[in-house]
């Protein structure tokens, strides 16, 4: 049976439309991260979570891709979910700037993500 990653962008289309038109380098570098992340989900670095609820759930990791094109330098951030069943879901939480460190993260909503179960097909 193959693997099935579902990749939701809904919390953050304004961001990419955004982002996507920086530049054609950018938008390519996103096309290209958004399909590695649907592709293999693991291959971003993780961030480390600070959130006590969330950081001991199994299979959950919080990450992040970097999309970078001269002075163009930008973080997306996205919560990565390993399913029981062996399949993953991807939500795309944050589109920004980089800056030093993530303070802007809202645990309390990743929360309310991990608790809503999987999308609607």
């Amino acid at each position: 049976m193959e693997r099935s990653v579902t990749v939701i962008t809904r919390l953050v289309q304004k961001e990419l439309k955004a982002l996507c038109k920086t530049s054609q380098r950018v938008a390519h570098a996103v096309r290209r991260a958004l399909q590695q992340v649907q592709d293999r989900p693991e291959s971003y670095r993780t961030l480390a979570i600070e959130s006590e609820q969330i950081a001991g759930r199994e299979g959950v990791f919080l990450r992040v891709v970097d999309i970078t094109h001269q002075a163009h330098d930008y973080r997306l951030v996205y919560l990565h979910q390993e399913r029981g069943d062996g399949n993953a879901r991807v939500h795309f939480l944050f589109v920004f700037p980089r800056r030093q460190g993530y303070p802007q993260i809202d645990w309390g909503a990743i929360e309310a993500l991990l608790a809503e179960g999987p999308p609607a097909e």
